[in-house]
């Protein structure tokens, strides 16, 4: 009987010791990251500057590392439970730029889904009374909230 080999996580202090190419893979392992992530992570780690920018062309150039898929799986995995507003809030913050948050949100971007995502998120709601006013004020705030727009909202 063979035994499997376990992988183990690596501690902080051997990712301290990888070079910056291999922490980015760690990284990209995980999940998409933006540019300015990757950036700020390996600027914490107190490498040079001007070999990261390098590092970070090369993954961008040979598709390892893209701002574009990064922000349409974060747009797609967060629109079940936030809206348009929020999302590209978060994207900005992010370091995406705006023309690839237009373009993604452009692309994705369906109103009957975000109507039914909006209305999921008050279904916890079914057992209060729909006629009063301080119901339909709480149900509204926190649709508009959690970035859906207005029109959204009301009709919810």
């Amino acid at each position: 009987m063979e035994k499997k080999e376990e992988k183990k996580q690596k501690t902080p202090y051997e990712r301290k010791k990888m070079g910056i190419s291999d922490y980015i893979f760690f990284l990209l392992s995980r999940r998409d990251y933006s540019y300015k992530e990757i950036y700020d992570k390996l600027i914490k780690r107190e490498e040079d500057p001007k070999a990261i920018k390098e590092k970070l062309q090369w993954m961008i150039e040979n598709n390892y590392q893209s701002d574009e898929r990064m922000a349409e799986n974060y747009y797609k995995n967060r629109k079940h439970k936030k809206g348009n507003r929020v999302i590209v809030q978060e994207l900005k913050m992010k370091g995406i730029k705006e023309d690839i948050i237009k373009k993604v949100i452009k692309e994705n971007d369906d109103e009957d889904e975000n109507f039914e995502n909006a209305f999921n998120l008050v279904e916890r709601y079914s057992d209060l009374d729909f006629n009063d006013r301080k119901i339909q004020d709480k149900i509204f705030r926190k649709i508009v909230t959690r970035g859906f727009s207005f029109d959204i909202a009301k009709k919810v």
